[in-house]
């Protein structure tokens, strides 16, 4: 007795240990956070792929938190936000205003520009990775513009977009409209495919295999549409009313029925049943939040991987989740909170890598850039490549002067998906040539200029080219141009690009010309709200003293003290004053 009066606690402790190594370690977050806002928050929070949150509140502010729920910064609106906030690939976001506005907000709070509605209110916003965001209006008409706010194309579709527009993975747009109108667009706008559809679906959202899955208009059935023929395909019946779909990256589907509850549907297996509030979807899993305060990840067989309280009892809203399992919240009876939880990796594998909370619910859409096999049998492209390769300096300026045309009435319907290739043509620099042609460097200037105009990856990936091998330094300076006019804030090191052209002409007072372009680069950098990399910044630090101009000298000045302040640093002396 005496012998077991000592043993049993350590025996004790010892179960209670392995009991809470399979049923508690698994179950708990890695970390949570909560953070007060000013004001009720308006929009869902967005996960940024660097795990910051971002969302508007009715105070007018924008705000952006670290992964860690510290805020980094908040910036006042125009109007109050309406309701909708998009996350872009470089972490700026749209947000829709009161007015009817969108304006995108760069990663360090500024604001970029602003979009007015034609009068009708936007219904819906889409982005590619390729950097073209799409905009749907009420009366029907499709809007597309590139991230620097160019427009590129227009056109109206008669009646307003109740579904979409999504992005299938081959860059078409896929639409229903409010009779019923089943359309696919290319990427530039022209239709492809048309279907009646016998009932307006109440609910859609892209499959991963391309086709769409749809509630019918009772809510009670729930079907795939293939959009290369447009025919339903029935998957399930429900018993109840479906609130939402739900789609992951591995093709499950599932929904939230009337009674706030989550089913997984598949079409092979019956539908089982978990329980759960609203639901949002990560790679391998769903997210619940369940009242009172719970958030609870559940893998596809409904088992609870992760379960933790993180509110103060109230209900919450949809579960929004990033990269490396970062997920945020706002409450719903405490309407001025976010609550932010990350999830171990090590609990859900499949997470670590996991897409963006945007790429998640289906507003950011991966696709490829066209190939070139593919443009062949487009015949408007056909007619003017055959054009610059079998002619001179005249037809490629005659088909750029097209394309500028178009760029300055925002007109690119029927052009974007071939543009940037043939302006690569233009330029005679084509990573298809052994043997580049030559062309005067004027024209080749235009056509940089017009890639950063246009601001697609194609666009991007020329430019990239055409700085590895230029030489004449006016197509430099374009190529510095065409690089800040691209639109991405972060996408790629295009400070350091600009900077490394620089100083291939000459560096600080060579030329001019060279000053102003590198200057005029670096404005429009800072304008898009990118990161000034500070090899630039030590550039420009030199044309304060010197610059070719007393011209080029007092913006240098006035472009540094702006990012000084930004970035809580002291301009030195020297520069202020322009003394060595």
């Amino acid at each position: 007795m005496v012998f077991w009066a000592a043993v049993r606690p350590v025996l004790l402790a010892s179960l209670i240990l392995f009991i809470s190594s399979i049923f508690v370690a698994p179950l708990m977050a890695e970390s949570s956070w909560r953070f007060v806002a000013s004001g009720r928050i308006v929009t869902d929070p967005v996960v940024l792929d660097s795990g910051d949150v971002s969302f508007a509140a009715d105070d007018r502010n924008l705000y952006r938190l670290s992964s860690t729920g510290e805020l980094r910064w908040r910036t006042r609106l125009p109007e109050k936000p309406a309701g909708r906030l998009i996350a872009l690939h470089d972490e700026s976001v749209l947000v829709e205003l009161s007015d009817r506005r969108i304006e995108r907000i760069t990663r360090s709070g500024r604001h970029s520009w602003s979009l007015r509605s034609p009068g009708e209110r936007v219904t819906s916003i889409t982005a590619s990775n390729l950097g073209v965001i799409y905009l749907a209006y009420e009366g029907g008409g499709i809007r597309a513009v590139n991230y620097a706010g160019q427009s590129l194309w227009a056109l109206s579709v008669g009646e307003s977009v109740v579904h979409g527009p999504y992005i299938s993975d081959n860059g078409s747009l896929v639409l229903i409209t409010e009779s019923g109108e089943l359309l696919v667009l290319t990427s530039d706008g022209m239709v492809l495919e048309s279907y009646d559809i016998e009932k307006t679906p109440s609910l859609a959202v892209m499959g991963s295999d391309g086709a769409l899955v749809v509630a019918d208009e009772d809510r009670r059935e729930i079907g795939r549409i293939g959009i290369s023929d447009g025919t339903i395909e029935p998957i399930a019946e429900t018993d109840g009313s479906v609130k939402r779909l739900i789609v992951d990256s591995d093709g499950a589907i599932a929904f939230t029925d009337e009674h706030s509850e989550l089913y997984r549907v598949n079409s092979s297996q019956p539908l089982s049943q978990v329980e759960g509030g609203a639901a949002g979807t990560g790679d391998g899993g769903f997210v619940v939040t369940e009242e009172p305060g719970v958030v609870r990840v559940i893998d596809h067989e409904g088992e609870t991987v992760v379960r933790m309280h993180v509110g103060g009892g109230g209900a919450l809203g949809a579960p929004v989740i990033g990269v490396g399992g970062h997920i945020a919240v706002a409450g719903r009876d405490e309407d001025w909170v976010v609550y932010g939880l990350k999830i171990d990796p090590v609990s859900v594998p499949a997470w670590a890598n996991a897409g963006g909370s945007a790429r998640n619910d289906g507003r950011i859409f991966e696709v490829g850039a066209p190939a070139r096999n593919e443009l062949r049998n487009r015949r408007d492209y056909r007619v003017r490549s055959d054009m610059i390769r079998a002619g001179g300096d005249s037809e490629s300026e005659q088909v750029l002067s097209d394309i500028e045309a178009r760029l300055d009435d925002g007109d690119l319907r029927g052009a974007l998906a071939w543009v940037s290739t043939l302006l690569i043509e233009v330029t005679g620099i084509d990573a298809t040539s052994r043997d580049p042609r030559r062309v005067a460097p004027d024209i080749a200037s235009r056509a940089y200029m017009a890639m950063g105009r246009v601001g697609d990856l194609t666009a991007l990936r020329g430019l990239e080219l055409a700085a590895s091998r230029a030489d004449d330094s006016t197509e430099l300076q374009a190529i510095m141009r065409g690089f800040s006019s691209l639109g991405f804030s972060d996408r790629v090191p295009r400070g350091v690009l600009i900077s490394e052209i620089y100083d291939r002409v000459g560096g600080p007072g060579a030329s001019v010309a060279t000053d102003e372009a590198f200057l005029a680069a670096s404005e429009e950098l800072w304008r898009q709200g990118a990161r000034l990399p500070r090899v630039l910044i030590e550039m420009l630090s030199y044309l304060p003293r010197s610059g070719a101009t007393e011209q080029v000298r007092g913006r240098a000045r006035g472009l540094l003290a702006r990012v000084a302040i930004e970035n809580r640093t002291v301009v030195p002396v020297a520069i202020r004053s322009g003394e060595d």
